[in-house]
C-alpha cells in the first residue's frame, strides 16, 4: 500500500442474507471519528432493536489506527473479530460495520457463526463504493523575515500540498511563521533540510503537527 494514500467508504452500503433461517443484515458506514462511530452504532441498534444480536467493528485513522469490536452476546470470537478481520482485508479505514442477526431457530455452531458474520460483512464491504484520500502532515516553521525567500523555496521544492499559509503577526516583529502540508513520504527528506536551516540560525524553531 502506498503510504501517501488511504481508502475509505464513499457512502454507506448494506447486504442481507439468510443462513439456516437466521437473517443477517450488514451495514457499512463511513465514520470520521469515534464519536461518530458510536452515534451511528446507537442508531443502527435502534433500527434493528428486534434483532437478537447487533455485532460490530470499526476501524478509524491510520496514524494511529483505532480498532474496536463486539460480539454483542454471541459466543466470544464468533462475530466481532471476524467482522474486524474482513474490514482489515478490505483495506478500508474510517468505517463502522454492524451485522444484525435475527435468529431463525437453528443454531449455527462456532464455525458457522464465524463464517456467517465474516461472510455477510465481506459482501457488504465488497458492495461499498470507495474513495482514495491523500495522507498529509503539517509543518509550522518560524524564521527571521530576512530568510523568507530561502524557506519558501525549500518548502516549495519539497512538494507542499496546497498553498503556504503565512503569518506575519506571530512572535517578534522580525519573525515570520509559515504552515505547510506535505505528503507522508516527503518527510524523511524534508526534516533534515529544516534541521540544516535551523543550524544556520535561519529558523528559530519548527513544529511537526500530526
Amino acid at each position: 500500500m502506498n503510504e501517501d494514500f488511504y481508502t475509505e467508504p464513499a457512502c454507506p452500503a448494506s447486504y442481507e442474507t439468510n443462513i439456516k433461517r437466521s437473517r443477517f443484515i450488514a451495514n457499512v458506514n463511513p465514520c470520521a471519528d469515534e464519536n461518530g462511530a458510536k452515534e451511528r452504532l446507537k442508531e443502527l441498534c435502534a433500527l434493528h432493536r428486534q434483532a437478537n444480536h447487533n455485532c460490530w467493528a470499526y476501524v478509524l485513522g491510520t496514524e494511529p489506527r483505532i480498532e474496536h469490536y463486539s460480539d454483542a452476546g454471541e459466543p466470544s470470537g464468533t462475530a466481532g473479530r471476524p467482522i474486524l478481520g474482513e474490514i482489515t482485508r478490505s483495506g478500508l479505514v474510517n468505517l463502522l460495520v454492524v451485522v444484525a442477526r435475527y435468529f431463525g431457530g437453528i443454531k449455527l455452531g462456532t464455525r458457522g457463526l464465524i463464517d456467517a458474520y465474516s461472510g455477510t460483512a465481506a459482501q457488504a464491504l465488497a458492495l461499498c463504493p470507495r474513495v482514495e484520500r491523500l495522507r498529509t502532515r503539517a509543518v509550522k516553521v518560524r524564521f527571521s523575515y530576512d530568510s523568507m525567500g530561502s524557506v519558501a523555496h525549500l518548502l516549495s521544492k519539497a512538494g507542499n500540498e496546497g498553498e503556504l499559509q503565512w503569518d506575519f503577526s506571530a512572535g517578534q516583529e522580525s519573525e515570520v511563521t509559515v504552515s505547510a502540508a506535505f505528503r507522508i513520504s516527503a518527510f524523511p527528506g524534508l526534516l533534515p533540510k529544516l534541521d540544516e536551516l535551523k543550524d544556520r540560525k535561519i529558523i528559530s524553531g519548527y513544529n511537526i503537527k500530526h
